[in-house]
């Protein structure tokens, strides 16, 4: 089974953002958020649904990503959504 290509439009959110993870303090970062719908069978009786899709990621300079936080609010029969959230645990 595969499904195909979710298109995800991607817009600045802010810029000189201080970002605090495990790794560290990050200063001047940009906050770029994500948005697609994926529609998927959500159940016999609702059926076929957009369900939405959303990132925020944190870029630093001179380091790259930092963390990402991801959610899925998906909730019917057949599935089941939540949030995913990765941070940089370490850098040099």
């Amino acid at each position: 089974h595969s499904h195909p290509a979710v298109p995800m439009n991607y817009s600045i959110e802010a810029v000189g953002e201080t970002v605090q993870v495990r790794a560290g303090r990050f200063e001047n970062c940009v906050r770029v958020k994500g948005v697609a719908a994926l529609r998927l069978f959500a159940d016999p009786v609702v059926g076929w649904k957009d369900m939405a899709l959303t990132t925020t990621e944190w870029y630093c300079p001179g380091v790259g990503l930092v963390k990402l936080a991801r959610g899925e609010p998906a909730e019917s029969t057949f599935l089941s959504g939540g949030t995913l959230t990765m941070e940089l645990v370490d850098w040099h």
